[in-house]
């Protein structure tokens, strides 16, 4: 019998392969292009603390990761897109560990060009091209920054990086005040245009001929992402964020996953029942960044029983159990309905302290005896690890594995043998013998 030792599935819960980094949020997602909503399946991710940048594997375009316990900066960057610098900072809402699901967007970003300023991503190989000597023309162009997606003319700082001359120069834009600069010769210059509540801009601008033409550069600026990620027993509820009279729906992922993307502030949090009627309301504030909120919802049951149904007797035990939890053939994963179940255990759990529960795996016959056996531990653990990360002590559950040597039909039949790869949880008072 396993009680409370920590130790981590690598395959089912996505471990960080950073040595020494405590690891107190999982989480998953995609990163697509805003504009095709297709997945970028090139995309980079790094993870950096005060001590250290880990990398993050990506595959065609998911990721599946953990955070350090402290304060990080996620960095989501591909070939044609812009840099997403994403502060996190652990918050109240969330202060127990927790698996999230968070999708990261990223904006396409214009090639690099001539007399057009473009991000430093964009930069490649480039041969200034000279005008004839004794040139002693000059060119004017007029810096505006805008907000990219309102056209909002904004107030920000600009500076100029000039490679010929070696200097920096900086001036400020704001709305009826553009910036007119005078070249005098070909350059290529580095641009950093700051903005508050918006993301740094890094570019350059190649200007290989100066002419007696003035020209506008338009400069657009995104705002700081911020995104609201949820994670709650939500297959009986709908929510929103609430502020000065307006509603945002969050995004469903599945019956446990919500998310948004919106500006900093305060909120109320919002969990509507199926008829659309408001059962909690929670007021909380988004920092710029990543927020975790979890566990808004109130699903105490006033008549004090547990939320899981009580099934039918299994087939070597003389007293029900609270839950079957079943599972694909050779997976330990859980699956959707599962996880709603087991956030509405939690909470129930964490409402009745000193109440415990047993977890038992259990497999079908098929296959090795051995490796059913480290199966069925898998899903016990699997659970119990769920549980854990949803609040629940660890002295409140014990889990073991027990093979194939508890069916709880024939293992003749495929039905038998899909009714025999599950989980159980049991009240110890009304467990098996086999105890």
């Amino acid at each position: 019998m396993q009680r409370g030792n920590r130790w981590c599935l690598v395959w089912a819960l996505g471990c960080l392969a950073a040595q020494g980094a405590a690891q107190c949020l999982s989480i998953r997602g995609t990163i697509r292009g805003v504009d095709s909503q297709a997945a970028i399946a090139d995309a980079r991710m790094m993870i950096r603390t005060k001590e250290d940048v880990y990398l993050v594997k990506v595959m065609n375009g998911r990721y599946q990761t953990n955070l350090p316990c402290g304060e990080a900066t996620l960095i989501i960057e591909a070939e044609g897109y812009g840099r997403l610098t994403m502060p996190y900072r652990p918050g109240t809402y969330a202060s127990t560990p927790l698996e999230a699901y968070v999708p990261f967007v990223l904006i396409p970003v214009a090639r690099q060009t001539s007399d057009q300023p473009y991000l430093q991503s964009e930069q490649s190989h480039t041969e200034l091209l000279r005008s004839g000597p004794g040139n002693q023309q000059h060119t004017q162009r007029i810096f505006q920054v805008k907000d990219a997606h309102t056209d909002l003319v904004l107030t920000a700082s600009v500076c100029l990086f000039y490679t010929q001359k070696a200097r920096k120069h900086c001036f400020t834009v704001s709305r009826g005040q553009p910036q007119a600069i005078t070249f005098t010769e070909p350059d290529i210059i580095a641009l950093e245009v700051d903005a508050p509540g918006y993301q740094p801009y890094r570019g350059n601008l190649i200007l290989n001929e100066v002419d007696h033409l003035t020209r506008t550069y338009t400069i657009g600026l995104h705002r700081e992402a911020t995104v609201v990620a949820l994670t709650a027993p939500g297959a009986l509820y709908a929510y929103s964020l609430e502020s000065r009279g307006e509603s945002i729906d969050m995004i469903r992922i599945d019956p446990n996953h919500f998310y948004v993307y919106t500006e900093p502030g305060d909120y109320q949090l919002r969990a509507k029942n199926a008829s659309g009627e408001a059962v909690s309301r929670k007021a909380v504030t988004i920092k710029p960044g990543l927020n975790i909120l979890a566990d808004f919802e109130d699903t105490k049951d006033t008549a004090g029983h547990s939320p899981i149904e009580v099934v039918q007797k299994s087939g070597k035990s003389n007293n029900p159990a609270i839950g079957k939890l079943y599972f694909d053939q050779s997976e330990y994963q859980l699956r959707p309905a599962s996880r709603a179940s087991l956030d509405s255990l939690a909470t129930w759990l964490r409402q009745h302290p000193g109440q415990r529960v047993l977890i038992r795996g259990h497999t079908d016959n098929v296959g090795n005896a051995r490796r059913n056996q480290t199966l069925s531990e898998f899903r016990a653990k699997v659970v119990f690890t769920y549980l854990t990360n949803r609040g629940v002590p660890e002295a409140a559950m014990e889990w073991s594995g027990l093979g194939s040597q508890w069916p709880d039909a024939s293992n003749d039949t495929e039905e038998g043998r899909r009714k025999n790869r599950r989980v159980e949880i049991f009240s110890p008072d009304k467990a098996s013998p086999i105890n």
